[in-house]
């Protein structure tokens, strides 16, 4: 990717294109396999389109594509068969003498 930004840099720097201080300067950064900014690269691809014809550089987006969701039917719940449960009878001696309290003090 950088000897194609280099090629386009050595190609506005001929044609007297742009400032010639920041294309140096990137010129020199790609020699040296610095890092170029994205504004950087940005400029460049800017100029090189508006003076060099090169086509803008445009990412072709995946078609999104939108799962086709099948179309289920849910049963309706048959309706539960109660039965009645036996009301647990009040007995007076329980087995836990800390939820019923007995009368004796000790």
């Amino acid at each position: 990717m950088s000897d194609m930004l280099l090629d386009d840099v050595n190609s506005l720097l001929d044609g007297d294109f742009g400032d010639d201080r920041i294309l140096k300067q990137i010129a020199r950064a790609c020699k040296n396999n610095e890092v170029i900014s994205n504004y950087e690269r940005n400029y460049v691809q800017k100029l090189a389109e508006q003076y060099l014809g090169k086509k803008p550089l445009t990412t072709k987006k995946p078609e999104t594509i939108t799962p086709e969701i099948p179309k289920i039917e849910i049963p309706k719940p048959e309706p539960l068969v109660t039965t009645q449960l036996s009301q647990p009878t009040n007995n007076s001696k329980s087995k836990n003498s800390k939820f019923y309290p007995t009368n004796s003090k000790g």
